[in-house]
């Protein structure tokens, strides 16, 4: 695999956990990384996102009216994401199944990351340690993409 630098496939762990950090939202405005997301990533995310919200609310955490806030502020972060449908890497899915193992879910990620010839930005390392694929965190990231001025 021919690996492209300043690209990488983003992980919806990334989406739930991270988005919400300032310096990580700094570091996706600074552009100078392209960032790939499938559909079924991003619709697991916003999944994600809006029931841990809704917990919180209901743990009085958060007011309710800040719940559409955060969500909208997702929008904004991933409104600068590729979103890649499906028919993009489904030839990569066999391979990927083999890059793999541990959880199924995870495996578009991987096939996109193949098809596209990139590494994988994820907070779940369990999920992707040992699959061949380059793996990055946002420290790594940042290390080796350095964003002027963040």
């Amino acid at each position: 695999m021919v690996l492209r630098p300043g690209r990488v496939v983003v992980d919806a762990n990334v989406v739930v956990g991270e988005l919400t950090k300032r310096p990580v939202l700094e570091y996706i405005a600074a552009g100078h990384v392209t960032y790939f997301l499938t559909q079924r990533q991003r619709s697991e995310a916003e999944h994600e996102v809006l029931k841990r919200l809704l917990v919180a609310q209901e743990r009085g955490v958060i007011d309710p009216s800040m719940v559409s806030v955060f969500l909208g502020n997702i929008d904004i972060a991933l409104s600068g994401f590729v979103l890649v449908p499906d028919g993009v890497y489904a030839d990569m899915l066999t391979l990927a199944a083999q890059h793999v193992l541990i959880d199924p879910d995870d495996r578009p990620t991987a096939a996109l990351a193949l098809a596209l010839g990139c590494g994988i930005w994820t907070s779940d390392k369990a999920a992707f340690w040992g699959c061949g694929l380059p793996i990055w965190t946002f420290e790594t990231l940042g290390r080796v993409h350095p964003a002027p001025g963040v």
